[in-house]
């Protein structure tokens, strides 16, 4: 039980800290939440065998295609004999050959030309970048192991709660504090001066994507616990009702803030992401018969917000991002030019691809 709990409080100060330092996207605060969540996974090894299971769940699917995934990004990075490259990646080798530095020769000169020889060019990495292929791995097996870590505790209802309450009080906190950025013009993240995305609220994130995708996803579950405040409401005894009220409005009013939030970031992609998200949870709780609380809850959200954006200069400034999608298809830096370039160089790696990390 207190290796239950240390796992657990780990977890909850990991998802509560991690946005803190401009979204963990720097490599030291990366790092550190990386580490977290490997400390985290060595802990819950300790806690499944102190239950009598086995030290991993090897017949878990989420753990299966995670090794999977984790072994394709391997066989990019290591080494691979000449042939082997030439056969799956005739690309990759193509652009080492052309570009890497050519081995010195005992005389000091470099080949002018032609395939290098010698041991150092025998062997090459899928991955272009083979370096960044390796952290990127890294930090999938960091990712993988918070997962299935969360999916363990997350069998146990107390977990449960405290799982779902911290990620929604998180996302509270990130919409307050961008929004007190934003509607006060000061405009910092902490005792740092934003030179980015001033114009819009970013919370304790520079790029105002990362923070609308934080959004979209710790608000569907504030929704859900409105529904489930306002399920209970409805079945509760008239005393508790007064109680029960006031928590749902409570719930209620930190969604519609964290709404706000989403739409004050002016984000286009995120805005989307949040009405399917949205759209989404309500299809698969529908389909086990506990949608209709939901359903209200993210209505009165929805309803308020649209009410609040739908006329002024909140309305303009919204639509005018919108209004720009089709521009930015056009020009040589185009989104458009950008989606052909892509398709490119999937026709170029098509197999094993470049590396993970290096797109």
């Amino acid at each position: 039980m207190r290796t239950q709990r240390a796992l657990l409080g780990l977890l909850l100060l990991l998802l509560a800290t991690a946005p803190l330092p401009f979204g963990s996207v720097q490599p030291w605060p990366r790092t550190a939440l990386a580490a977290g969540c490997l400390l985290g996974g060595a802990l819950w090894v300790v806690w499944r065998a102190r239950r009598g299971l086995t030290l991993l769940p090897w017949k878990d699917p989420v753990l299966l295609a995670g090794c999977l995934f984790a072994l394709f990004g391997v066989a990019q990075a290591v080494p691979l004999p000449r042939g082997l490259v030439a056969a799956v990646s005739p690309r990759a080798l193509e652009l080492r050959d052309r570009y890497e530095p050519k081995p010195v020769l005992a005389t000091g000169a470099r080949p002018a030309s032609g395939p290098q020889s010698g041991p150092t060019a025998t062997w090459r990495p899928l991955s272009m970048y083979s370096w960044v292929t390796r952290r990127s791995i890294f930090w999938f097996i960091a990712c993988l192991t918070a997962l299935l870590v969360t999916i363990d505790l997350a069998a146990h209802e107390p977990s449960r709660r405290a799982i779902l309450w911290t990620l929604a009080g998180a996302g509270a906190f990130q919409a307050i504090y961008g929004l007190a950025e934003y509607f006060s013009g000061h405009q910092h993240i902490f005792g740092y001066v934003k030179t980015r995305y001033t114009e819009v609220a970013t919370g304790t994130f520079i790029n105002r994507n990362h923070y609308a995708g934080y959004l979209e996803m710790t608000l569907p579950l504030t929704i859900a616990l409105a529904a489930t405040a306002i399920s209970r409401l409805r079945a509760a005894r008239a005393d508790d009702r007064g109680r029960l009220a006031f928590r749902a409005a409570l719930v209620l009013i930190v969604a519609l803030t964290m709404a706000t939030a989403l739409i004050c970031s002016r984000s286009r992609m995120g805005i989307a992401s949040m009405t399917v998200a949205t759209v989404g949870v309500g299809l698969l709780l529908g389909g086990r018969g506990r949608g209709r609380g939901y359903a209200a809850a993210a209505l009165i959200v929805g309803g308020a917000t649209f009410l609040v954006f739908s006329q002024g200069e909140a309305a303009s400034a919204l639509l005018d991002r919108f209004a720009l999608v089709f521009d930015e298809f056009k020009g040589a830096v185009g989104r458009g030019e950008i989606w052909l370039q892509t398709a490119a160089m999937v026709r170029a790696f098509p197999l094993v691809g470049a590396g993970l990390g290096t797109f």
